[in-house]
């Protein structure tokens, strides 16, 4: 539940509040304002915050119209806030095998309708989320390890694929170079790794990279 205002003591939005049901939602979807989210995802059951939250993590720089009011562009927000109960997502050690690559698969999909979407950020760390749930523990029996290999493999490079479009060429190699470790010809990986390395000039590291991937894969005329 709670009580949204503006500095001048406004109250634009509440939930939760005459007979209303609370507010339900997935911290990290981008279904309440970033701040919002923020604030929920480090909340415990029953605790109550006043929390500010400034224009960058509240509506922006554009105005917007609420239940109660409109709010101003640039407008600091100001919210009373009841966490009244939480599902936690569980965490991998906490899954069987079965449940591990069927997360992971789950997140890597959501990844790749966020990244048809051009929500590149949100994908990066679905992908991300989707690698972790089948890393290497040591649970994984040997008919298992195959497809778990390639999941993380498929899940960093789409990952390094979101670091490319958000300019984060640092994070791109690193993915990449994750992929080369298990699998040292792997053509995407190679050429994913070059256009970082193009990106920050590094040009004779990209060169490298390139001429692999042509000896990997002399056939395919994209490199």
């Amino acid at each position: 539940s709670y009580i949204a205002r503006l500095e001048d003591g406004t109250v634009f939005e509440k939930k939760g509040y005459d007979g209303e049901q609370p507010l339900e939602f997935i911290t990290d979807e981008e279904q309440v304002i970033a701040g919002l989210d923020r604030v929920a995802a480090t909340m415990k059951k029953e605790e109550w915050a006043i929390v500010t939250i400034n224009h960058e993590y509240g509506f922006g720089n554009v105005e917007a119209k609420r239940d109660l009011a409109t709010i101003p562009s640039c407008a600091k927000l100001y919210y009373e806030v009841e966490m009244m109960d939480f599902i936690k997502e569980k965490v991998p050690w906490e899954m069987n095998n079965q449940g591990k690559i069927e997360a992971a698969g789950r997140k890597k999909e959501e990844g790749n309708l966020l990244f048809k979407n051009g929500k590149y950020e949100r994908a990066g760390k679905k992908y991300n989320k989707a690698a972790d749930c089948v890393s290497e523990d040591g649970s994984f029996v040997d008919d298992e390890q195959k497809l778990v290999k390639s999941l993380r493999v498929s899940c960093w490079l789409n990952s390094a694929a979101c670091c490319l479009k958000l300019k984060d060429y640092q994070g791109a190699i690193e993915l990449c170079s994750k992929v080369l470790d298990c699998d040292c010809h792997n053509v995407k990986a190679l050429y994913r790794r070059a256009q970082a390395y193009m990106e920050i000039a590094d040009l004779i590291l990209a060169e490298l990279d390139i001429k692999k991937a042509i000896e990997a894969d002399p056939q395919n005329r994209n490199h």
